[in-house]
């Protein structure tokens, strides 16, 4: 990454994506990266409460250009930083931080990321599956239970062909994005650990998809997303977390700890770290304290190779963005804090 910085809502590198006047793109680039190089060498790294913000990565090589969406709450902030600030922000022995971090391009050079690295999700779901299948004919297959609706938490188990999925994911991603409701009930592969033996996945399948963490203590467990319209409600986790998107898009939203406006689910469940409140079409009706509550959100959106780190305890809700069609996420849990 040459250069990382957070533009204004009105600032025109909104627009720049969609520029086809290469020249003109170019030209943009040097002027906006200048720019920001000021911004980024005072320290000013952090999306100010109560703005939206677009925060803009440049690569070296290749002229696509990456992008997440922040928006922050009254009152909470949200640090992004690049893959080269990681073990300055996050700590090198295991992550840690009192506040979620976005790291732009943390996994830009993952090998899943690179061999899918595409113009759609179709083609990069169809690579996918070409992977694990070539996997599979060495090591034997990859059988795990998936879910069947588009939510891990409501869904019924069933166990499916990870590389049958995967591919069955680039045909259906042909469905398109209006088509929610169908995709939705499409299988999704929801917190699988996939390189593990016990649970029916391969060990020796990480190096075939993911690169180094970055830090001296492995997580806790690593588990895998594998889906197309799905969504993780509204909950919060006992590790510390760092979500790592690898194909399509996925909108997170983010609230501090604590229950107050959350309305969670009976303590005697075992859904008790989830919310009854869908963040992402609140019923204020139904809860009116969430009203107040969401006023400190914070709503990412994570493109592939980006990372965020959440915090254990924070209220997170995560779901495929409306104009993703198949999406492949990681998420690696680290169980104990350093002193």
């Amino acid at each position: 990454i040459s250069i990382i910085g957070i533009a204004g809502a009105g600032c025109p590198v909104r627009s720049l994506g969609g520029c086809k006047d290469q020249h003109l793109q170019h030209c943009c680039k040097s002027i906006i990266s200048s720019a920001l190089a000021v911004y980024w060498q005072r320290g000013m790294r952090s999306v100010r409460p109560g703005q939206t913000q677009l925060l803009r990565v440049f690569y070296k090589q290749g002229s696509t250009l990456g992008k997440g969406i922040c928006t922050s709450g009254q009152g909470t902030s949200l640090n992004c930083i690049s893959h080269d600030h990681v073990a300055q922000e996050l700590g090198s022995a295991l992550p840690k931080a009192e506040h979620p971090v976005f790291i732009a391009g943390y996994a830009r050079d993952w090998p899943v990321v690179v061999k899918t690295r595409s113009s759609n999700d179709t083609s990069a779901m169809e690579e996918l599956a070409k992977i694990l299948a070539k996997h599979e004919l060495t090591h034997g297959p990859l059988v795990m239970e998936a879910e069947c609706t588009e939510s891990y938490v409501y869904g019924m188990r069933t166990p499916v062909s990870v590389s049958a999925l995967a591919a069955y994911l680039g045909k259906a991603a042909t469905m398109g994005p209006s088509d929610v409701e169908r995709r939705s009930s499409l299988p999704y592969l929801a917190q699988a650990e996939l390189f593990s033996s016990h649970a029916g996945g391969s060990p020796l399948l990480a190096d075939e998809l993911i690169g180094p963490l970055g830090f001296e203590q492995p997580p806790y467990v690593i588990n895998a997303w594998l889906g197309s319209a799905t969504l993780s409600a509204m909950h919060h986790d006992p590790y510390d977390n760092l979500f790592v998107q690898c194909i399509g898009c996925k909108e997170v939203i983010l609230l501090p700890p604590g229950d107050e406006g959350m309305y969670p689910l009976p303590r005697h469940t075992l859904q008790s770290n989830t919310s009854a409140v869908d963040p992402f079409n609140p019923d204020y009706s139904c809860s009116p304290r969430y009203v107040q509550r969401e006023k400190g959100a914070l709503r990412v959106f994570c493109h592939p190779g980006d990372a965020l780190f959440i915090p254990r305890k924070w209220w997170h809700g995560i779901r495929t963005a409306v104009d993703t069609e198949a999406s492949l996420s990681f998420n690696f849990w680290w169980a104990h804090r350093s002193k």
